[in-house]
Order: C-alpha cells, then structure tokens, then sequence
C-alpha cells in the first residue's frame, strides 16, 4: 500500500488504472439531461444547418457568381446545401498531381519520426495519385457535380455531429464533477461542431472550385466525420485533464484498482 502511495507522486491520475466511484442514480441523471440537450440539438436541426449553409452562402456569394442555395429532403427533415459548379483537371495537371502525390507519398514512408501522422499522410497522397489516375483515364464517367457532392457532404456532416456528440455524452457522463460542467462542455461541443462546419462547408467549396475534383475524396474522408472525431476527442482531453487535477487528491471518487 505504501509503494503504491510513493507512486501517486510520479503517475498521473488519468494513467494509473484506477477507477471511478460514483452514484448510478446521479451518472444516470446527467446522461437524462445531456440526452435532452442532445434531442433538442437534433429537433432544430434544420435551423442549425440552414445557419451552416446561409453564412457560407454569404461569404462565397462575393467570390463565385452562380452560386444558389437549393433544398433537399433528408430523412425526417429538410436541409439546404449550396448548389455550383466544380472545376475538371486538365491532363496536365492530374499528370502533375499524380507525380508529386507518388512522390510525397515515398517519401513520407521513409520518415521515422512521428510515424503514425507519417503513415496517415502518405495514405492521403497516395488517395490523391489513385484520384489523378481516375481524371487521366475516366474522367467522363466522373458520377457526381459539386452539387451532389455538397448535398450529400452537408448530410454526413450532419451524422457525424450527432454521432460523436452521442459518444462524448456518454464518455463524460460518469465522471465526479457537476452537472453544469458536462453541460458547459456539451454545450461547447454543440458550438465547435457548428463553427468547424461552416468553416469546412466554405472550403470544400473553394478547393471543388479552384483546384478541381481531384480532391474530392480527401475532402470527404479526411475533412469530413474524421474531423469531427478529431476535435471530439480533443475536448474530452481537455474535460478529462482538468476534472482528473481537480480530483487527483480525492480518495472518495478517486481509487486504486484493488482498493
């Protein structure tokens, strides 16, 4: 037991496999409330996405000229989506692309630092080289406009917040703090998730415009629910690290595994 002390003084309370003691019925009333801000997130969810597409409309109006804002049905619900043209890759330029994602993509395997992010971003260029190689060879049987693309883009986004936002009420629902922090947290999740949007939302449509199709799969698998995924895990970070400093001295909601 003494040994075990000395080594609260040199491991981290999140890292020392131990567990968290609480009260089910109080674990089982915050899921209920988060639960409600979560149904109340998806109940106006048609205002939330309109909010998304009109303030991108707003900005990309002054750049592009034929640019519209359309309405399609969703489910249960009825979402806008921005509705132009995209740009084809000349031969040149998918022949360029196709080169220079090879390459980059070698060259990244070779990288031994950082491994992990190395290894994701050769991947993305080698997704890129088999996107080039599709535009050289098919490029008119390319199945999709930039219209289709956003209408579908803005419906998985709208999947990926409710999903993730679904994981992170669950993840931070037993921890020892208060209820009004999961709700500030929460609530700051709902808020990210509806700012990266229009951020996101505006640049599919710039790099659609001015760097072509070609992009386009990196622009759906890595900019779309991987994002969100990022920063969800990110805020948990953030709520995990400061309820586990709060809570490092307190040995009522903080035991060793055994104890």
């Amino acid at each position: 037991m003494e040994h075990m002390d000395d080594l609260k003084r040199v491991i981290l309370p999140h890292r020392a496999y131990r567990v968290i003691s609480g009260s089910k019925e109080k674990i089982l009333l915050d899921i209920a409330v988060l639960v409600f801000l979560l149904g109340a997130f998806i109940y106006f969810s048609e205002p939330v996405v309109s909010t998304v597409v009109d303030i991108s409309y707003s900005v990309l109006d002054d750049m592009y000229s034929g640019l519209e804002v359309h309405n399609h049905g969703f489910g249960l619900w009825s979402f806008k989506h921005l509705s132009t043209y995209g740009k084809y890759p000349s031969e040149l330029f998918s022949t360029v692309v196709l080169i220079v994602s090879i390459l980059s993509g070698f060259m990244f395997l070779k990288i031994n630092r950082l491994k992990n992010v190395f290894l994701f971003l050769a991947f993305v260029s080698f997704m890129v080289g088999v996107s080039s190689l599709y535009f050289m060879f098919f490029i008119e049987e390319f199945p999709y406009s930039l219209e289709t693309f956003l209408q579908i883009y803005i419906d998985v986004v709208f999947i990926a917040w409710i999903s993730t936002a679904l994981i992170l009420l669950l993840s931070i629902s037993p921890f020892p703090t208060s209820l009004f922090q999961k709700i500030l947290f929460f609530t700051l999740f709902l808020l990210v998730s509806v700012g990266v949007g229009i951020v996101r939302y505006m640049f599919v449509v710039v790099v659609l415009k001015e760097f072509t199709y070609i992009f386009a799969p990196i622009l759906f698998f890595v900019f779309g629910p991987l994002i969100d995924l990022i920063y969800m895990v990110f805020i948990f970070g953030v709520f995990v690290s400061l309820v586990t400093y709060k809570k490092s001295k307190d040995i009522r909601v903080w035991k060793w595994v055994g104890w």
